[in-house]
């Protein structure tokens, strides 16, 4: 199984990217699983997260929901529309202002510090494609976007990439129109899988 995982920041087109690269993959005759961006589903119910700690609850309700599709099938690929270790991300916009008392201020490094040993043990290393999708697309305020303007969703999306920099984490930067964009990801994974199948031929290329 291949796990990929989709990302980018608000109205960055992630989603319809994800499904989009579902579609194809089950058309060339693989086995896809997907799993919707948990975040989503936890601020439909309870609204937009107001504390720290509610970052805890959508890292872990992520990773879960990617777990179960991981002990539990053989598929070729899941496509994740999202990734557990983006709320260490979000957690920073969390953090107290300069009137904050010492309290508010060590609950926060706490849970930011927690969170980013999770996704360096658990989670960062557990993605086979990591395809990150810059702001590209027109803004659209939703009920779930808590962002006012597009300038607020690229500082996110600078911030996202910005993690997986200093992370070390190797990812794929993807852009251009939505078919360019499909069409760059499915020649990733096509020259990943040749390389597979003959890694002894790639070696004299590299």
């Amino acid at each position: 199984m291949k796990k990929i995982c989709v990302i980018g920041g608000p109205s960055s087109g992630k989603t319809t990217a994800a499904l989009e690269l579902g579609v194809r993959l089950k058309l060339m005759g693989y086995e896809v699983h997907f799993v919707l961006e948990y975040a989503t589903h936890y601020i439909n119910r309870n609204g937009r997260p107001t504390s720290i700690f509610e970052q805890g609850f959508i890292f872990q309700g992520q990773k879960d929901e990617e777990g179960y599709i991981e002990q539990n099938s053989k598929c070729d690929f899941l496509i994740c529309d999202a990734a557990s270790f983006l709320a260490c991300v979000y957690t920073r916009h969390f953090r107290p202002g300069q009137n904050a008392t010492k309290e508010e201020l060590q609950k926060y490094n706490y849970v930011l510090k927690t969170l980013d040993k999770w996704a360096r043990e658990r989670t960062l290393a557990s993605y086979d494609f990591i395809f990150f999708l810059p702001s590209e697309i027109p803004f659209r305020k939703n009920s779930v976007r808590w962002q006012d303007d597009i300038e607020e969703a690229k500082k996110i999306t600078d911030q996202i990439e910005g993690y997986l920099k200093v992370e070390g984490r190797q990812y794929y930067r993807i852009s251009g129109s939505f078919k360019t964009r499909i069409k760059k990801i499915l020649k990733i994974l096509k020259e990943a899988e040749e390389k597979e199948k003959n890694p002894k031929i790639f070696q004299l290329f590299e």
